[in-house]
């Protein structure tokens, strides 16, 4: 979907819950904006499709269970291709975003 992204990411259940809550509290403290500023940590998607796309994608995901711990929208505040930083998990092999 973008250039960059971790799609996936496998944890021992034994400490699943900690790595998913220090995860979800990690991204939703990154920075989001213009790649090229030196503070900025998640920059923009691609065009403005993948943009369009991917929230149908975890919506769709959402139908099948998938469960959105953050993120997964559009962030509104000025120009540009941006989505919130997103977590997802109970991810099937059926949801759109993973045949990506």
């Amino acid at each position: 979907m973008t250039d960059s992204q971790t799609n996936r990411i496998y944890v021992q259940r034994s400490i699943s819950d900690k790595f998913i809550q220090a995860l979800v509290e990690g991204a939703r403290q990154l920075k989001v904006g213009n790649g090229l500023d030196e503070d900025v940590e998640i920059g923009p998607l691609i065009n403005e499709e993948v943009l369009n796309r991917v929230p149908e994608h975890i919506e769709q995901a959402k139908n099948l269970g998938v469960k959105v711990l953050c993120g997964g929208k559009r962030l509104e505040n000025g120009p540009g291709c941006f989505l919130e930083p997103t977590i997802l998990t109970d991810v099937l092999a059926e949801a759109l975003g993973v045949r990506a």
